[in-house]
């Protein structure tokens, strides 16, 4: 399991430009991420914090997670960028603000008690 917390900032594409309707409106939302050097899809888990929930405009600040974390560790890094994908359509841009190591002790993103890791 991870230890890591991947702060990012999230830039949601109009519906016009093939984005979605509205931004997601769960804590945790399930995509897929490419980093623009790469071809490879990656799965990812956006958690974000309530605050956070509704519109394209207040929808930006999250916490990213991914299901095989080590495909992609040497990439996770502040200033890396990513598409968020649905499928093969881009739905977001996306860029990490911030890595950090946490104790596995303070638990993990996901866990009923630490929905959304501590800022």
């Amino acid at each position: 399991m991870s230890n890591l917390k991947i702060k990012v900032k999230i830039d949601w594409l109009d519906q016009k430009f093939g984005g979605r309707t509205a931004p997601p409106k769960l804590r945790k939302y399930s995509a897929n991420a490419i980093f623009p050097d790469c071809d490879d899809l990656f799965s990812i888990v956006i958690y974000l914090p309530d605050s956070e929930k509704g519109t394209i405009a207040t929808n930006k600040n999250a916490y990213l997670g991914f299901l095989v974390e080590d495909m992609v560790r040497e990439r996770i890094r502040q200033g890396s960028l990513l598409k968020i994908t649905e499928g093969f359509r881009p739905v977001a841009n996306c860029i990490i603000e911030s890595v950090n190591f946490f104790p596995r002790s303070q638990g993990q993103p996901g866990n009923a008690s630490h929905e959304t890791p501590a800022s």
